[in-house]
């Protein structure tokens, strides 16, 4: 709570003392009460080293009453005709110098004031700088520098918090942020713009261009960018990294924040735009002398668009992450949007581990969500929609260990998700992509369960208009598909030629791959027709119970005499490879020869000898195996 201030009087106008007061007095009479300022208030007595301040609370003619003595200084006794008047007391500067800190956030360690602030605000601040204390006042051009003295003052008083009003801030070179310490806005209002023309001051590139202006070991430099830093924070503030301001730009320039050779970062709720390679790119690394720093990355509550180079690096995403492939650090991406770029979220050497909750990648030029070169990511939740090629893209054949919880993947150019091996898919739904909902690549080792997949390939030009395309196989090929629900229903229409197929091995998925498992899943259709299952040449695959797509059937069927063969519907949704005879009674006539032949994808024949007189009635069992 603020501390009272009490008005001033201009000139500060003297009168004196009536008559002579005890030290104890606690009405002070003075010759014209007119001459000090409206109760409550204070005043000064006497002149010099000794003199008293007094606090009034109330004015009776020329009488100040409810005095407290010694309000300030010592109290006295005074003569008849001593000084009264209204100076400007140490309470005076006390007062007025708390409550402008109080003005400061609470934590802060420097404060710097933007070009737009308010005058009064801007006045505050250039007080309080004359004062000694870490406040910064930016006037629009090249404003990095008030903000990068900010952040080695915390960071010289080993960490603290640099907090930015509202307003933009326009610089030219890039920030680098120390140890420990937090850059703040006041939410999306505080925008850090890099100035046009400024990209030479902005990236140190250690294999093409850029002025090395962190030499700290670092790859590159980005906008926002740090060097073997541990524990730093960004947060609540809008960055714009101003693409179109810059020219010439190529591959691993114009990062938003970059990251590189740091640990332990926290960036949260920060909308970053116009990046030419990524939004925000997370490198972390061990430092010259340190080995396996077990630290993390976290990324929350993240806005990221129009990062966008025409670049052909997969790097250019609105998140990109890549923590090596023998780091033991973690990355967290959670609550985060990207919007626009050219893919939304892309991982890379993430064998240190990545963690994706409910975030969202939509309107991208190419995936909502890639990996390449290694794997060790999990994806729970989050939406992927709408974008150019795959929602959720694999671009590395060496992609592995990866899991998706719950995703959802939908309206999407091309495929809900690409994927190649080790991948476990729970839950979530792949439904309305032009083409196939999800596609097994090198399929071996994944686990697909629970999924919704329904409405794919209805684009019109679908090349795989299945649920599921397993294009091939290799050794062991142990995909395991159980309890997903496949239909053809598209958005809110039932469109005759989407997801022909809900299960679709490739000619090379054969016998030679190993065995794959599709049991407990349901194909449903909707006024047109999806073949449950297309199985690849000399596929040996175990498909069991699956509702829609039946692979055992049996049944009792009858030779009539003077007949010495038999049709039989078995019902299967594919031709048997195993049928079973059982006689259900004895004939008039001993058969001696039987056989079944002309096995076909809905009938199958029982040929023998004319049973006689009486007919012949026998139990048949039909299996696809």
């Amino acid at each position: 709570m603020a501390t009272t201030m009490y008005p001033a009087k201009i000139n500060s106008p003297m009168t004196l003392l009536s008559a002579a007061i005890t030290a104890a007095a606690t009405t002070v009479p003075v010759d014209d009460a007119d001459l000090l300022p409206d109760a409550p208030n204070v005043a000064t007595i006497g002149r010099g080293e000794n003199c008293e301040t007094i606090y009034y609370g109330a004015k009776d003619g020329n009488n100040l009453t409810s005095v407290t003595r010694g309000f300030q200084g010592t109290a006295a006794a005074w003569v008849l005709g001593e000084s009264v008047y209204r100076a400007y007391t140490a309470y005076d500067h006390d007062t007025f110098k708390s409550n402008i800190e109080m003005m400061l956030p609470i934590g802060a360690t420097a404060y710097v004031i933007s070009a737009n602030a308010p005058t009064e605000v801007k006045t505050y601040g250039t007080f309080l700088r004359s004062l000694g204390y870490n406040v910064w006042v930016c006037d629009g051009t090249a404003d990095n520098v008030q903000i990068q003295e900010a952040l080695d003052a915390a960071g010289d008083a080993g960490g603290g918090i640099v907090h930015l009003t509202v307003g933009i801030y326009l610089i030219n070179t890039c920030l680098k942020i120390p140890h420990y310490v937090t850059l703040e806005g006041e939410g999306f209002g505080t925008i850090i713009k890099l100035a046009d023309d400024s990209i030479n001051n902005s990236i140190t590139d250690k294999w093409t261009r850029g002025a090395v202006i962190a030499p700290k070991g670092a790859w590159f430099s980005g906008f926002i960018t740090h060097y073997t830093t541990y524990g730093f924070q960004i947060r609540d503030l809008k960055v714009d990294a101003n693409m179109a301001g810059q020219t010439g730009l190529t591959d691993y320039d114009l990062y938003g924040i970059y990251c590189s050779w740091s640990n332990n970062e926290r960036i949260d709720n920060v909308w970053v735009i116009n990046a030419y390679s990524s939004g925000i790119a997370i490198w972390p690394s061990n430092p010259a002398g340190e080995t396996y720093i077990h630290g993390e990355a976290i990324i929350t509550r993240c806005r990221i668009e129009n990062c966008n180079g025409a670049g052909s690096w997969a790097g250019h995403a609105g998140i990109f992450v890549s923590n090596g492939t023998a780091l033991p650090i973690r990355v967290i991406v959670s609550d985060c949007m990207s919007f626009g770029n050219n893919i939304g979220f892309a991982v890379e050497d993430s064998a240190g581990g990545v963690l994706f909750n409910n975030c969202i990648g939509a309107e991208n030029t190419s995936y909502g969500l890639s990996f390449s070169t290694q794997g060790q990511a999990t994806v729970n939740g989050g939406f992927f929609y709408l974008n150019g090629i795959d929602g959720i893209c694999v671009i590395g054949a060496g992609e592995r260990f990866n899991t998706l919880n719950g995703v959802t993947c939908f309206w999407n150019g091309r495929y809900g998700a690409y994927l190649r091996h080790d991948f476990a898919v729970t839950g979530g739904q792949f439904i309305n992509n032009d083409d196939a909902g999800i596609v097994l690549d090198e399929a071996y080792n994944n686990v697909i369960s629970g999924a919704v997949i329904t409405g794919n390939g209805a684009s019109g030009d679908a090349t795989y208009p299945y649920g599921i395309y397993i294009v091939r196989g290799l050794l062991p090929n142990q995909t395991t598909i159980t309890g997903c629900f496949f239909g053809n229903d598209y958005y809110a229409y039932r469109v005759a030629d989407c997801q022909t197929y809900g299960i679709y091995e490739s000619g090379e998925c054969s016998d030679v791959y190993g065995i794959s498992i599709y049991t407990g899943n349901t194909f449903a259709v909707y006024g047109s027709t999806q073949i449950p299952f297309h199985r690849g040449a000399s596929s040996i695959s175990i498909i069991r119970n699956n509702a829609g797509y039946v692979t055992e059937n049996s049944g009792t069927a009858t030779l009539l005499n003077a007949n010495t063969s038999v049709v039989v519907a078995h019902g299967c949704a594919a031709t048997p490879t195993f049928i079973s005879i059982t006689w259900a009674e004895n004939p008039t006539n001993v058969i001696a020869d039987w056989w079944v032949d002309t096995i076909g994808a809905t009938n199958f024949t029982l040929n023998g000898v004319d049973p006689g007189a009486s007919n012949l009635t026998f139990m048949w069992k039909a299996e696809v195996r």
